[in-house]
């Protein structure tokens, strides 16, 4: 399973496989910037969610 990832964020150019493994690309990186407030906003609502679910 996990090769078949790798093998599908390196075709998607995400990710490059060198000697020591695998590293992000130029727009892997660029993706991740842009996916960072998707993460915190994310995490914000579950935390939001959770704090609901504890006082109900």
């Amino acid at each position: 399973m996990l090769s078949t990832r790798l093998a599908e964020l390196t075709d998607a150019r995400l990710l490059t496989a060198q000697g020591d493994g695998y590293h992000l690309t130029p727009l892997g990186r660029d993706l991740v910037a842009a996916l960072s407030p998707l993460d915190t906003w994310s995490r914000r609502w579950a935390r939001e969610m959770d704090t609901a679910t504890t006082e109900g």
